[in-house]
């Protein structure tokens, strides 16, 4: 993601600074992978993301056909987060998967979303934990509970209380 966020014809300006900007970049992109993924189990009825995804699909092959701009390409897939952070709770499921595939389909162009999927006896497993920290939660034992969460962060997973909690591994 760092080598795509520097245009091919300028000088590389290459730090630890300009790695860690990399690496929260690619946070938000695997946050908002998470997003889309989470709002197609409870899908609405607005269509907010249509105007997105045409935008960010016009704006990127414009960045590519000028001179493969990936800064430029790579700024319109930013934008396209912010409004998949803002409008996917509410969006239909057609939208939703719409938005995914392109979301997807740029994010291949890039070498990034190739996470594994979650699955088989790792997700079990974290869902068992998750259950007896609700557990704990119910009876107001907040010391496990936090216990818990703090183990599952050493390990990489992180945890979103909601409704239902929710988790997801870490980049780092």
């Amino acid at each position: 993601l760092y080598l795509a966020s520097i245009y091919y014809r300028s000088r590389m300006d290459f730090s630890e600074e300009t790695l860690e900007s990399a690496k929260s970049s690619l946070e938000r992109i695997y946050n908002a992978k998470w997003k889309l993924d989470e709002s197609l189990k409870n899908p609405g009825r607005g269509n907010d993301l249509e105007n997105a995804v045409k935008k960010v699909k016009k704006s990127f092959e414009v960045a590519m056909d000028d001179d493969f701009n990936t800064p430029k390409a790579l700024a319109a897939y930013f934008d396209f987060i912010k409004e998949i952070n803002k409008s996917a709770e509410s969006a239909s499921e057609a939208q939703l998967l719409k938005a995914k595939k392109l979301f997807e389909d740029i994010g291949n162009v890039f070498g990034i979303l190739t996470e594994e999927k979650k699955e088989g006896l790792e997700e079990k497993l974290i869902q068992f934990i998750i259950d007896l920290r609700e557990e704990a939660r119910k009876k107001k034992d907040f010391e496990t509970s936090d216990k818990i969460r703090a183990k599952l962060r050493e390990i990489g997973i992180i945890l979103e209380d909601g409704e239902k909690t929710t988790w997801k591994k870490s980049l780092c």
